[in-house]
């Protein structure tokens, strides 16, 4: 089970992924987790990566667990983060080559691994987990919420979607049980 440093740490791992897989025709490429207000702060050259929305994964509840000392602890958190991959060059055509070479390197790597995830967040994944990023279609609400976020200019991007982020809980029932008394 993960930490609470795992959105972070997944974020991290694809623009780790990406800059690991620079080709040397851009050299000058740079590889960004950015925020809503860096849409107005463009990169020169580059590919970002951006978090627009996280769900919580209702269907795959999973059931208490028992830690490694034998304690029962409340269930994990399922999450399913959506990112916007955007591309970003003065040059039109730059811009559709990184972001058709940012896609094939996401299609090479669709699973990625705890070495890569804890990288820069170590231990926010235990070490068989791993998550699997898929293309998704932009739904019409996304497209509108992140029309309002980028400001007045559309920018071109793609979708993809990291799960399953399973954030885990260090809440006993033992302590569930103190609070509900107090």
């Amino acid at each position: 089970m993960s930490t609470y440093h795992a959105i972070a740490a997944v974020g991290q791992a694809i623009v780790d992924l990406l800059e690991e897989a620079r080709p040397s025709e851009f050299p000058e490429a740079q590889f960004a987790v950015i925020k809503t207000e860096d849409f107005a702060r463009p990169m020169q050259t580059g590919v970002s990566v951006y978090l627009y929305r996280v769900a919580a994964v209702r269907e795959s509840r999973p059931p208490p667990r028992i830690d490694p000392g034998g304690v029962l602890t409340l269930p994990a958190l399922p999450l399913r983060l959506h990112y916007l991959i955007t591309p970003w060059s003065a040059d039109a055509a730059w811009e559709h080559v990184l972001l058709a070479w940012a896609m094939r390197v996401l299609a090479d790597t669709p699973v990625l691994s705890s070495a890569l995830l804890n990288r820069v967040h170590t231990g926010a994944f235990a070490q068989p987990e791993a998550i699997e990023l898929t293309l998704e279609d932009l739904t019409l609400a996304d497209a509108l919420s992140l029309g309002r976020h980028a400001g007045d200019q559309y920018r071109l991007g793609v979708s993809y979607a990291a799960q399953m982020v399973m954030i885990s809980s260090s809440v006993t029932i033992d302590d569930m049980a103190r609070r509900r008394q107090e």
